[in-house]
């Protein structure tokens, strides 16, 4: 009998795949990062394909009657080859995530090495700078820049984060020097090593200095300081702008407390509100009355200035004119209609809270489909019927649309929308569904049957959850000795401890000739790093909300057993860590002492470069607010009113008269 076109298709593609599928095993076996990855692509791109005609042949069984337990036979045989491809893909993205994480590993380990190289440099340049210093006369200066070796004075260059054309020319001429002095000496070879974290100094401008040499890598201190002086050719210092730019950062960093703008209404003193929204004092002219009794500036409101010598470029928001917008003659006593506005659309029309901004587009645009439905303007564009998928048929904010009757709704299978495609992590190069779209679409005689939109199990797993209940029991824990290290020192000098304790267990039991020495590698922190990991984890497993983030964060172990917050982007998944525990904590502070004790965004990002920690915005808080460090830098001088300090004296002198 001759065989149907779909099912010599599906043959052909299950003959493909079991073929990719026997060259897995050679393929991995090379080791080659590019080939591996490529094969699991290709295995990827065959499965979904062989998928798709496989349903195509199953729904064409079921329309010719064909027996269920032989449709049911032939699937369990179709879905034994699947289960092999997906197996083969599952190791070949095990492989490439460890190769990906032992490269990094590598790198790390050989920035280690340089900086240890960099510390050892300098030691042994300031023991020989002391030693100089002692061989000569007592009477002459050796704390100037110019006593200093060169070598020394390029390990001191400082950094400049910005493009500051005056600081980065200053360091190109210092390093010119040092460079010149060195090669003269025959001793630049020795310092060359350092180039690198040289060029990590410039981080405004180092994207400029080795955009037009692809052999930036291997460049040698002369290299450098040539591109640096090319550079520093091409932007020159312009007189005054620098000096300019220093000056106001002095003033930004030491304004005083009366220079600060003011907050809240100027008028009424409420905190609530600006003062262009005041309600309590509505009249110009009353309000200019105020402005003057306080001594306030009558174009931006602020204080040790008049209206003529305001820097600001602000003007009235009704007449564009030179003067607030709170005393502006046409405002006639009326609220701004356009703060009204902003306020009624920052609300959930449901509830009252603000949502997120694509949040309240995609309410705004259902609900402005309900009322054009009503008035039967859009009814001929979607009389053909609209398409839902599996998530969108759990979602509440498309309720008003789904029961409305002029909409006839059919449902859309995940493996047949185009659009997850790109939004699951799917392939699109080269992929027949999301160039054409599905095969029934073209024919109407073939669209699916119209569903009532139920919630499926997908749309289950991707709900989250609106309600927690959380539920602590305070059970008393023996604390252990490295809980007692943990909670004494940082945590890289906890590491740092448990990775020798670690090497000396290991050398007590190994050989003389086997056991280690020098200084602790990358790996062995690395080590004790997954070990404390695993260790608070283990700690936490009957914890709650452990249980219910397993569920909405797809938390599952790795290759170490330790648990990791799988997504829908393949490659690095980050390790989840409860909020409560020390370790936690430390890495918290951790992460605020690398951003040099920066803001809390840049905590966060620095954590999540490998964790997720639940509610870590409110832990990094807490943790910048405990800083000794923030916390001095935030500090204020006492200010003392003269004015009541001069009264109170006064008043003292009088009463000392009258007795």
């Amino acid at each position: 009998m001759e065989m149907d076109p779909k099912e010599m298709e599906l043959e052909t593609k299950l003959t493909q795949l079991n073929l990719a599928v026997q060259r897995s095993e050679k393929i991995l076996a090379t080791g080659k990062r590019e080939t591996i990855k490529r094969h699991l692509e290709t295995l990827q791109s065959v499965n979904s394909s062989s998928n798709q005609c496989k349903r195509l042949v199953e729904e064409q069984k079921i329309a010719s009657k064909t027996n269920m337990d032989e449709i049911a036979n032939w699937n369990d045989n179709i879905e034994s080859k699947f289960e092999e491809a997906d197996f083969q893909i599952a190791r070949f993205s095990d492989w490439l995530a460890e190769n990906e994480r032992q490269t990094k590993a590598v790198a790390q380990e050989e920035l280690f090495k340089n900086e240890l190289k960099l510390h050892e440099e300098k030691l042994r340049m300031q023991s020989e700078l002391v030693n100089s210093a002692k061989s000569k006369p007592e009477t002459q200066e050796f704390s100037s820049p110019s006593a200093k070796l060169p070598k020394l004075e390029i390990l001191d260059l400082p950094q400049i984060p910005n493009s500051n054309a005056r600081r980065i020319a200053e360091f190109s001429e210092k390093l010119t020097y040092c460079v010149r002095a060195l090669e003269t000496l025959k001793k630049l070879d020795q310092i060359n090593g350092n180039v690198s974290m040289t060029l990590d100094k410039l981080a405004g401008i180092r994207g400029d200095l080795v955009r037009t040499d692809p052999e930036w890598e291997s460049w040698d201190f002369s290299k450098l300081a040539e591109a640096l002086r090319q550079w520093v050719k091409r932007n020159p210092v312009t007189t005054g702008s620098d000096l300019r730019h220093d000056e106001n950062r002095r003033k930004l960093f030491h304004a005083k407390r009366d220079e600060q703008k003011l907050s809240g209404c100027v008028y009424c003193e409420d905190l609530n509100h600006k003062a262009v929204r005041c309600q309590k004092v509505v009249n110009p002219n009353e309000r200019k009355q105020i402005l003057a009794k306080k001594g306030l500036c009558f174009n931006c409101a602020t204080k040790f200035h008049r209206a003529s010598d305001c820097n600001s470029k602000t003007s009235c928001g009704h007449c564009n004119r030179r003067h607030h917008t709170s005393i502006c003659e046409q405002y006639n006593n009326k609220r701004d209609d356009r703060s009204v506005q902003d306020e009624a659309r920052d609300k959930n029309p449901s509830g009252g809270k603000k949502l997120p901004s694509n949040e309240q587009g995609r309410q705004r645009r259902l609900k402005n489909l309900v009322k054009r439905l009503e008035r039967k303007e859009i009814y001929e564009e979607i009389k053909k019927g609209l398409y839902v998928d599996d998530v969108m048929t759990g979602d509440e904010s498309v309720k008003e649309v789904t029961e409305n009757e002029r909409i006839k709704w059919h449902h859309v299978p995940t493996n047949e929308n185009p659009a997850d495609l790109g939004s699951r992590g799917g392939n699109v190069t080269n992929n027949v569904l999301w160039q054409h779209g599905p095969e029934w679409l073209s024919d109407q005689a073939r669209w699916p049957p119209e569903v009532v939109p139920v919630v499926t199990s997908e749309a289950k797993e991707e709900e989250k959850a609106s309600v927690r209940v959380m539920v602590a029991v305070n059970q008393p824990v023996a604390e252990s000795v490295f809980d007692k290290l943990l909670g004494k020192y940082p945590l890289r000098k906890t590491l740092r401890i448990c990775a020798w304790v670690n090497r000396f267990v290991r050398n007590c039991r190994n050989e003389s000739n086997k056991r280690e020495s020098g200084p602790i590698k990358s790996h062995e922190i690395e080590e004790r790093t997954l070990w404390w990991i695993k260790r608070v984890q283990e700690e936490t497993k009957d914890n709650p909300e452990l249980s219910s983030a397993k569920v909405e964060l797809n938390l599952q172990p790795n290759q170490s057993g330790i648990l990791e917050c799988r997504g829908r982007i393949e490659g690095d998944y980050p390790v989840y860590l409860l909020t409560n525990t020390v370790f936690t904590k430390k890495v918290v502070e951790q992460a605020h002492i690398i951003t040099l004790h920066g803001g809390v965004p840049a905590t966060m990002a620095e954590v999540r470069e490998r964790y997720w920690v639940p509610r870590l915005r409110r832990l990094v808080k807490q943790i910048r607010s405990n800083c000794h460090g923030c916390a001095r830098f935030r500090a204020q001088s006492p200010r003392r009113d003269a004015a009541a300090a001069a009264t109170v004296r006064i008043q003292q002198e009088a009463e000392e008269e009258d007795w």
